[in-house]
């Protein structure tokens, strides 16, 4: 999508990570979206990870500020600092610290700030944000009936998006299971359960390899592989507890991977069962890619399946923390793949249709011209 009109107007986005994961990827496409409509963007995030690098990648100009927690006071006058030097006419803020730092930061230097609410988070952090944007009406609810405060606050629906052809060919190039295979060592007849998320518990990684121990007897074939970085300490207890379940050799942990693609293209089942999400970016990428999802029932993720008829035909909802149900989940969509690979297929012409880059990018295009000419601050 080209933008012929230049924006004078410029945009500051702030995030509190380093890392690269799903609400990574969604401030990475709203960098994108900045450049693309005409603004002058730059970016602040937690430096020394691969998303300083990225961020730089897509619009040149990158601050860092660690925003260590909540009350990281030194962060806070960073960001001050920051703002008062590139003099934004927006600050757009990403993830729970930002939207609470970068919002108090942004009020002390009288400039306006839009947060993303990526998630079923606390008050708080939609607390301080002129205005705010929800993934989904799933989370905008949960949200709005915690705080009268957050209630009154000028909002916005927007959707998360994905690049279905780019992330097609992404995994046509790789070669299929021939790539697993080579980076990972798994079989090239084997059943590939993937899951795509940062390691907290929040994602929910022991029900997985709980219910992968439920199947390693009736599905010989089966492997495992957690994607994504984190806290190394929770990425050890998942470790030990694969070992423990004597496992070890069927749960693979990739670490962060900016290949994603690659390696979704080439599983034949995605499952994400956290117990917190908004809209994940990750189940939208599985889709597109025509790979099966099971999921925990949270979140706004029914959502994703709103008008195209038969939601529950298309991604596979199981009650949250039940290892029991997830693992008959797991072995039914084994026994009849063929029935859930075409429901998959279908999906991903709905996500594609429903979750294009260029309609994400005229919503976003619409927000911020809302809020530039709004004199509510």
């Amino acid at each position: 999508m080209n933008n012929s009109n230049v924006n004078t107007a410029k945009i500051l986005h702030i995030i509190s990570s380093g890392t690269v994961g799903g609400a990574e990827r969604c401030f990475l496409e709203m960098l994108e979206a900045s450049k693309t409509l005409g603004y002058d963007t730059a970016a602040v995030c937690a430096g020394g990870g691969e998303l300083q690098k990225l961020a730089s990648d897509v619009c040149g100009r990158v601050y860092t500020a660690p925003m260590a927690d909540n009350a990281d006071l030194i962060s806070l006058y960073k960001l001050y600092r920051i703002i008062t030097e590139y003099k934004p006419d927006l600050c757009h803020l990403h993830m729970n610290r930002a939207t609470l730092l970068g919002a108090l930061a942004a009020r002390f230097a009288g400039v306006k700030s839009l947060g993303s609410i990526q998630g079923e988070v606390r008050p708080l952090y939609a607390y301080f944000p002129d205005y705010l944007t929800f993934c989904s009406k799933s989370v905008a609810e949960h949200v709005r009936t915690k705080s009268s405060v957050v209630a009154a606050r000028p909002s916005f629906y927007l959707y998360n998006c994905v690049d279905g052809a780019a992330l097609a060919k992404d995994a046509a190039d790789a070669g299929g299971r021939a790539f697993l295979t080579k980076e990972f060592g798994v079989p090239e007849k084997a059943f590939v359960i993937c899951q795509v998320a940062r390691l907290h518990p929040n994602k929910g990684h022991i029900f997985l390899i709980d219910a992968v121990r439920e199947n390693i007897e009736r599905i010989p074939s089966l492997y495992c592989l957690i994607v994504g970085g984190g806290d190394k300490k929770y990425e050890d207890g998942l470790r030990k507890a694969a070992a423990d379940r004597r496992i070890s050799d069927r749960v693979i942990f990739t670490g962060t991977r900016l290949d994603v693609a690659k390696i979704l293209g080439a599983a034949d089942l995605f499952v994400l069962p956290s117990l917190q999400e908004g809209i994940p970016m990750t189940i939208m990428e599985a889709l597109s890619l025509k790979v099966p999802v099971a999921v925990f029932d949270v979140g706004g993720i029914r959502e994703l399946c709103e008008g195209c008829g038969d939601a529950q035909s298309r991604i596979e909802f199981v009650a949250p923390r039940d290892t029991k149900a997830l693992a008959a989940k797991i072995y039914d969509m084994y026994l009849n793949y063929p029935r859930y690979k075409a429901a998959a297929e279908k999906a991903c012409e709905h996500i594609g249709n429903r979750y294009g880059k260029n309609s994400y990018f005229r919503d976003i295009g619409a927000i911020y011209k809302d809020v530039m000419r709004s004199k509510y601050r």
